[in-house]
């Protein structure tokens, strides 16, 4: 089936879609309606495309997983990208000139794994993200973390 013979039956199947909508209780008023009206549109036209259609049967269905799907992951998805904007705004960190001594001085201290942790901090990285980048298992990036601080409390304590 071509796209525009698609079309032209979801015109004459208009209320396919009106009613998923209103089975999830969206009506004209709700904030996503239009949203999740022309996503259902696609949706009709994609599903009677599709060779394993069998008839609105299928084609209903296809529209209803769709758009439970963007109804449920679209919003986590909003909601995670808010939180990790808000997260990278505060792992914004300025260092001052007094703070940058401070970690040549501890980064002479250092080794190699201890440094990419040190700057991992600095960055304001999640210890996740660190352990992925250094191939390590978090647990062990804690460790690092906990003995770097010793390390550290010991040297600048002299």
């Amino acid at each position: 089936m071509t796209t525009e013979e698609a079309f032209n039956l979801y015109l004459a199947n208009e209320g396919i879609v009106l009613g998923v909508l209103r089975d999830f209780g969206i009506n004209w008023n709700h904030p996503d309606y239009d949203d999740l009206k022309e996503e259902g549109i696609l949706e009709f036209v994609k599903a009677a495309q599709d060779e394993k259609c069998t008839g609105m049967g299928y084609i209903t269905q296809s529209i209803r997983w769709h758009l439970n799907d963007l109804r449920k992951f679209g919003n986590r998805k909003e909601s995670y990208e808010e939180e990790v904007s808000a997260k990278e705004e505060e792992s914004q960190i300025v260092l001052t000139s007094d703070d940058k001594l401070l970690v040549e001085e501890v980064m002479k201290v250092c080794d190699a794994d201890e440094k990419r942790l040190v700057m991992g901090i600095l960055q304001g990285e999640s210890i996740t993200d660190t352990s992925k980048q250094m191939h390590m298992h978090r647990s062990k990036i804690y460790r690092m973390r906990d003995n770097l601080q010793v390390k550290l409390e010991s040297v600048l304590a002299a």
